[in-house]
């Protein structure tokens, strides 16, 4: 599916489904690192940073800065996946982080 239609989709939702679907993402990256799924996070992390992006702009204030320290913090894993990835203890951290995450934004709706 093309990223404008999507988009588009996703929007139409309640600003509390997004971040329904939002918090299922990331606790579902926290599933997969578990289960050493590397494609399956690296596509939940770029969705995610989506959501983020399609979102948080319809939240208040307080929200959309949690929501963007969010989204910095998993375009950092992206940008140093081979390093994250291959370590450990950083899998742990993403798997602690994003599960952290999944509860704050439900907390949010």
């Amino acid at each position: 599916m093309t990223e404008y239609p999507r988009k588009e989709r996703f929007i139409k939702d309640p600003i509390s489904r997004r971040l329904g679907n939002l918090a299922v993402n990331l606790n579902r990256i926290g599933v997969f690192a578990e289960k050493n799924s590397a494609e399956s996070v690296r596509n939940l992390l770029s969705e995610s940073v989506r959501f983020i992006e399609w979102s948080a702009a319809d939240t208040m204030p307080e929200v959309s800065e949690t929501l963007v320290e969010f989204q910095v913090q998993l375009a950092r894993w992206q940008l140093t996946w081979d390093k994250c990835w291959n370590d450990q203890a950083e899998q742990q951290k993403i798997v602690s982080a994003t599960k952290t995450m999944s509860e704050l934004v439900l907390n949010m709706i």
